[in-house]
């Protein structure tokens, strides 16, 4: 058996042999399949959540009778809907909400969300969709597919990416429908406008921008993003970080790719994550002498560095990292992300596992396989989990959606996680032979969450 993690609300992760006891590093159950909200069953969506500062997780769930999709709130212990399902939805004649996706919350607890529309007002697929945000009770639209901005009217969204800076105003990209190109849109004092877009001056060259990606925000209203332009060069994609209306470049494809051998530069930048401070985690596409690679890195306005390259062997697994799905990243150089995994350790075809600590000193904290108590000795395997691009506070709460399996052959089971990294100085060192918890074990601890022995480890 593969170690046993104890979570819930009085719940512990087990001391490996041979570690002392240090800096605590707790997992909490905050939501599960099935618990009630205001008299009514709910489970969750396979969506990963997103976190604030104190703690406060949203997420996306849905009623176990009617199916109804919401948007919850919750913290160990208290669950809230935000709105659900059948709700009208302000800024509309007479539209009600139907899905909701990509919520995200900021330090004041204001929630932004994708939602989908029905009835009222709308007309097929040209206006079912919009942006909204919560600031204090009331939900405000920021933004309808149909509206005109920039010169033509917005299509779509991009529903992967979405932020709430703490002022509360929103970043997310669309498509516009002049030229069917991305944009990206951003909120000054509640008042929607063109961050980036296709046509616009390169800040750092004569060209203009030919395309733009997904951007990355931060609690400041700052982003990081990737702009292509058109020009002689083999690849021109570049790195763009900073206030809305003063992007500067990051990097760019002359930039050395650390980690990967003489020669091997940058051919493109995924960002996905961009803390307070200004460090950016991005997916990098690699190209050198041996073709082209992959990998995560972030920079912190200075330095680039590697985090993890697709090929190697995740520590702590014997496995091969093929991807990494997701990274968050906080001030003062905290991190988290899920690699997605291949090799004999895998138990699915989509093997993962969970890595979280500082750019420098991080460490498995678990992968799919692994058991877990996810509360009142209900031990179940860890199938699979997620997180986003917002699901790392800087106090160190890490939000991660997760699934386990059913037992004795019954149906799976997901839930929500809380994850306290503190600083991210002492982080799980994995035994590859772990001893499983003795039953007494619970009768040491205190408080809410467990604690975990844990000592440090130099990533190589």
């Amino acid at each position: 058996m593969r170690k046993l993690l104890s979570a819930g609300f009085i719940g512990a992760l087990g001391v490996f042999p041979g570690t002392a006891m240090a800096a605590p590093v707790t997992v909490e159950t905050v939501f599960l399949d099935d618990q009630l909200i205001e008299g009514e069953e709910v489970r969750v969506s396979g969506t990963p959540p997103a976190i604030n500062d104190a703690g406060e997780i949203v997420f996306a769930g849905a009623t176990a009778s009617g199916f109804d999709q919401a948007l919850i709130r919750a913290t160990p212990g208290a669950a809230s809907f935000v709105v659900r399902e059948g709700d009208s939805a302000p800024g509309t004649a007479g539209a009600r909400f139907s899905s909701f996706q990509s919520p995200t919350i900021n330090a004041a607890g204001d929630v932004a969300f994708f939602g989908g529309l029905t009835g009222g007002d709308t007309s097929g697929v040209s206006n079912n969709r919009g942006v909204f945000a919560t600031q204090g009770a009331p939900i405000r639209l920021v933004s309808r597919a149909g509206d005109q901005e920039a010169g033509g009217v917005i299509v779509s969204f991009n529903t992967s990416r979405l932020s709430i800076a703490d002022d509360g105003d929103i970043t997310f990209l669309g498509d516009i429908d002049n030229a069917n190109f991305a944009t990206v849109f951003g909120e000054d004092n509640g008042n929607l406008g063109v961050v980036l877009q296709r046509g616009d001056p390169f800040p750092t060259t004569p060209q203009n921008i030919a395309g733009v990606g997904a951007p990355a925000a931060n609690a400041n209203g700052e982003i990081a993003v990737r702009a292509a332009f058109l020009g002689p060069a083999f690849n021109n994609s570049v790195l763009l970080t900073g206030a809305p209306g003063a992007l500067t470049e990051r990097l760019d494809t002359t930039a050395v790719a650390p980690g990967f051998g003489a020669g091997a530069r940058f051919f493109g930048f995924e960002p996905q994550s961009l803390s307070n401070d200004g460090t950016v985690s991005f997916r990098g596409r690699v190209v050198g002498p041996g073709g082209f690679d992959d990998g995560l890195f972030v920079n912190d306005g200075t330095d680039t560095s590697l985090i993890a390259r697709f090929g190697d062997i995740a520590p702590g697994t014997g496995d091969e990292i093929v991807n990494v799905l997701s990274s968050s990243i906080a001030d003062e150089g905290l991190i988290a992300f899920v690699t997605q995994l291949q090799g004999p350790g895998a138990t699915t075809a989509d093997g993962r596992g969970l890595y979280a600590g500082t750019v420098d000193d991080f460490s498995l904290i678990f992968r799919d396989g692994d058991m877990i108590d996810i509360g009142g000795g209900d031990i179940r395997e860890i199938l699979s989990f997620q997180i986003a691009a917002e699901s790392l506070s800087d106090t160190g709460f890490l939000g991660v959606f997760a699934q386990f399996a059913g037992l004795n052959g019954g149906p799976q089971m997901s839930g929500i996680l809380r994850i306290s990294l503190g600083d991210g100085s002492v982080v799980i060192d994995p035994d590859p032979n772990p001893i499983p918890l003795p039953a007494a074990f619970p009768l040491f601890l205190m408080g809410l969450g467990g604690v975990v022995g844990a000592s440090r480890r130099r990533r190589s």
